[in-house]
């Protein structure tokens, strides 16, 4: 279908006219074909469909254009997001969880339509998964909160739909959707608050889990790889210079805003320092400027001594201990940052890493 629409809609001013003609039966083509979707709940029937779908979306990229009902889809495949489904036993014809999962992900990240729609006004499918992903991510509070495992796939999904990939040695990564400004500043702003609660949530809670389980520490590093990775892309971003100044400029001085150091969560150092060592030097210097001095203003001023009792001599303690904290977390991201080499906060051991 693909070649033929392709010739057609190359081809004289007449085929020029056939495709005009064919556009609305194919419209009412694709529609149907999605309407088939809506309830279907026999997994030998859904992952045809979802394939179906995905070959639709493909081949009518050169006929339909901003035309494709992209909503309509969308509407009807994000009802299996995420992915629940274990196979009954004995089934004729096998279908995976994953089979499921890469057919549903194909509709989902597909976004030769997305350019057209946003200049026709309409939703993109980039914009519509971002928001699915955000919604996984963080339920609202009237629903059940996200499991680590439902946290850890969310994150995954994000990493894939903003196309993040690592050259080299590790030391460079491409985020592609930051690259081709397919993300508005808005989204970033989003995502930033996402991984921010999320790295919160599970960096308190360490290592903690049973055998074979996700555990809140694999969630909260993996908070810290997507936020490092995106911070460098942002700053690396020429044409869009709201992307660096909401996820790093925005999101650190949300983080400082209203708060004495000794109010300062060791997460939230930690996402602090996730920026700081992304690999570029606008935000390791950013990061340094607002955070390190007043860290070393309250180990040198705060006396342990004069204290007039315990309460007062134990939060002194713990502003001093969280300051030191931050100063050898901001001094691993310098050293990080050097090594262009955004992963993370690197401390062996790490400081959120009990004993």
């Amino acid at each position: 279908l693909t070649s033929i629409f392709d010739s057609v809609f190359s081809g004289s001013k007449r085929s020029s006219t056939i495709v005009q003609g064919l556009s609305a039966s194919i419209y009412n083509w694709a529609e149907l074909a999605i309407n088939c979707l809506h309830g279907e709940s026999d997994p030998r029937c859904l992952i045809q469909l979802l394939r179906l779908l995905a070959g639709l979306q493909e081949a009518f990229v050169p006929v339909l254009q901003s035309n494709f009902p992209i909503d309509a889809l969308f509407d009807a495949v994000s009802a299996y997001y995420p992915v629940q489904f274990t196979p009954p036993p004995n089934m004729k014809v096998p279908v995976t969880k994953e089979d499921l999962v890469q057919a549903l992900w194909k509709i989902l990240s597909f976004t030769k339509y997305d350019e057209a729609c946003i200049r026709a006004g309409r939703d993109s499918m980039f914009g519509l998964t971002l928001g699915l992903i955000l919604d996984q991510l963080l339920p609202l509070p009237e629903d059940e909160p996200a499991t680590l495992q439902e946290q850890k796939d969310g994150l995954m999904d994000l990493k894939l739909l903003l196309n993040i990939s690592k050259t080299g040695n590790d030391a460079i990564v491409k985020v592609e959707a930051i690259e081709q400004t397919q993300i508005d500043a808005k989204a970033l702003a989003q995502i930033s608050s996402a991984l921010r609660s999320i790295h919160s949530q599970t960096a308190i809670q360490g290592a903690a889990g049973t055998p074979g389980s996700v555990t809140p520490q694999q969630v909260s590093l993996l908070c810290r790889d997507l936020t490092s990775y995106i911070a460098f892309a942002c700053e690396q971003q020429t044409k869009n210079k709201m992307y660096w100044q909401t996820f790093v400029k925005d999101t650190m001085q949300e983080i400082l805003r209203g708060k004495s150091t000794s109010a300062w969560s060791r997460p939230d150092i930690v996402f602090l320092s996730c920026l700081a060592s992304c690999g570029g030097v606008k935000s390791l210097k950013l990061v340094l400027d607002h955070s390190l001095p007043p860290l070393l203003e309250v180990v040198a001023e705060t006396d342990l001594n004069s204290a007039e009792d315990d309460f007062t001599a134990a939060k002194r303690a713990t502003a001093v201990s969280t300051s030191l904290f931050g100063i050898a977390a901001l001094c691993a991201a310098v050293q990080t940052s050097a090594n262009r080499q955004p992963a993370g906060v690197v401390l062996d051991p790490h400081p959120l890493q009990s004993d």
